[in-house]
């Protein structure tokens, strides 16, 4: 993870107009040096290019080096007017937060890059080389100007380097931190996902749960559906021993009134003797008995169903 939300590189280094000067002063950078490197500046322009030349006739004579600039997408070409230019701005006299901010970026590329600090440490013994020399030249008849020129050259380098290295450790820093924000937030999406998976886990069990109590709640609707079937048929039976016992009183009121008849047909004609009156009178007492029987019957009938239809409605 990558945070572009950050404070500036000085800012975030507690760089500022007030903090620079405090840094010229620790390396003793004074005003006389300043002008000394301004009355250097011409010398300076006319070798650039010549110096960054050279300089990268060395540098690229390191297979290490020139992997490492490959991997970046760097051109010889390009590195070449890059550092003629850096060359010739040590020498402007002008050492202000536009001044810093640049040393800040390139030590923050250079950690980007993945260029250690050897290599850009280094180099400045290519400028030393190349540069001394021309001074003590420039200065061949001024033998007191050799010392001071030397020396302020030596001030602003070191100057630039620390800020070079500031920045180079920041990013360093930063990259650390973004490491351990990620780490926090795998670890909190981690524990999201446990909390998610335990939501599920308790889901399912209670699915499962859920599953068997319909299960069991068909198997209940099963067993009240064969209740009411079976409560049904008994029904139909118990319809159909009524329908019979029905039959019968209709049996039974029929055989009493045969007789009755026969005997009111007898009385009126005279004919009928005292026993037949007597064969009557027994016969509709059989008749009674019958249609007793059909009750009791009906009744037994009736009570079985009862009991039937209680049992089915528990």
């Amino acid at each position: 993870m990558t945070t572009d939300n950050r404070p500036s590189i000085s800012a975030q280094l507690g760089i500022n107009p007030s903090d620079l000067d405090a840094r010229k002063a620790w390396n003793v950078f004074t005003r006389d040096n300043v002008e000394v490197l301004k009355d250097l500046s011409q010398l300076a322009n006319d070798n650039a290019d010549e110096i960054a030349r050279k300089f990268y006739d060395h540098s690229f004579s390191f297979p290490a080096f020139v992997a490492k600039i490959q991997e970046a997408g760097g051109t010889r070409q390009g590195l070449e007017a890059a550092q003629s230019q850096y060359f010739k701005d040590l020498f402007n006299g002008n050492y202000d937060m536009t001044y810093a901010e640049r040393r800040l970026f390139v030590g923050s590329l250079h950690h980007r890059l993945g260029i250690s600090p050897r290599y850009y440490l280094g180099s400045y013994i290519q400028f030393y080389e190349h540069l001394f020399p021309i001074q003590v030249k420039k200065y061949s008849n001024k033998a007191d100007k050799v010392v001071p020129a030397i020396m302020a050259f030596l001030k602003i380098t070191n100057f630039d380097q620390q800020l070079m290295l500031e920045a180079y450790t920041l990013g360093f820093v930063n990259e650390m931190s973004d490491q351990v924000a990620d780490v926090r937030q795998q670890a909190v999406t981690m524990e999201t996902n446990t909390e998610a998976m335990g939501q599920l886990a308790t889901g399912a069990t209670e699915q499962a749960s859920n599953s068997q109590e319909a299960a069991g709640n068909v198997q209940q609707l099963g067993e009240a559906i064969s209740t009411v079937s079976q409560a049904s048929e008994t029904q139909a039976k118990a319809a159909d021993g009524m329908t019979s016992m029905i039959e019968d009183l209709k049996v039974a009121i029929s055989q009493i009134n045969t007789p009755v008849e026969s005997e009111i047909q007898t009385a009126e004609t005279a004919s009928t003797t005292s026993k037949k009156g007597a064969d009557v009178v027994s016969q509709t007492v059989e008749g009674m008995d019958r249609i007793s029987a059909s009750v009791r019957d009906g009744s037994d009938l009736i009570g079985v169903h009862g009991v039937h239809r209680v049992t089915a409605l528990r």
